[in-house]
């Protein structure tokens, strides 16, 4: 009995071990909102955790090109190691980065106040975050006569043209897939 007992408890020790560990998500509420414009909203005072430099800048499983570079500029300190820089997907999970890959990044995670307004799905803007930004929605407008991408919606509706810019003049990028854009005919506006 005592040989099995140490077996399972070294078993479960080896299994937490290697278990996934990543950063702390920041949750996001109604509260921590301000309007600043009509339906745009600022979250002046989000903190991000700091992040843990015990926890690998890549999970084993990132194997693609660049991994093995930014492993060695992550062990020279020449870089941040995501301190700083905040994942929002609007997408619901539908496409999303892998916590497992990516570790050290952390993560925003919506209330269901702001869920239930939409405030987490589709072209950013709506939400402003006082942060460096990585975030992307696999999702475009699929139906009715306007079929197009995100960024498309973006360029041609006046309100969108003002804050998108704004969005990446504040290093927060947002990667969107092309949709009828682009089938024979360019539909991107000049």
């Amino acid at each position: 009995m005592g040989i099995v007992t140490n077996l399972v408890r070294s078993a479960l020790l080896i299994a937490l071990a290697i278990s996934p560990a990543w950063a702390d998500g920041v949750r996001l509420t109604q509260d921590d909102l301000v309007l600043v414009l009509p339906s745009v909203w600022a979250a002046p005072d989000l903190v991000l955790p700091e992040v843990d430099p015990e926890l690998p800048i890549l999970g084993a499983e990132a194997k693609q090109d660049g991994t093995r570079l930014l492993r060695i500029l992550n062990g020279s300190e020449d870089i941040n190691g995501f301190d700083g820089i905040l994942y929002d997907n609007r997408d619901r999970d539908h496409s999303t980065l892998d916590a497992a890959v990516f570790p050290r990044l952390s993560r925003l995670e919506y209330g269901p106040e702001l869920v239930s307004k939409g405030l987490d799905y589709g072209l950013a803007g709506r939400v402003i975050l006082p942060t460096v930004v990585l975030g992307n929605s696999s999702t475009a407008m699929t139906s009715g006569d306007l079929q197009r991408s995100l960024p498309r919606l973006a360029m041609t509706q006046s309100g969108w043209r003002t804050v998108t810019p704004m969005l990446y003049a504040n290093n927060q990028i947002y990667v969107y897939p092309e949709h009828r854009d682009y089938d024979g005919d360019d539909r991107y506006p000049i």
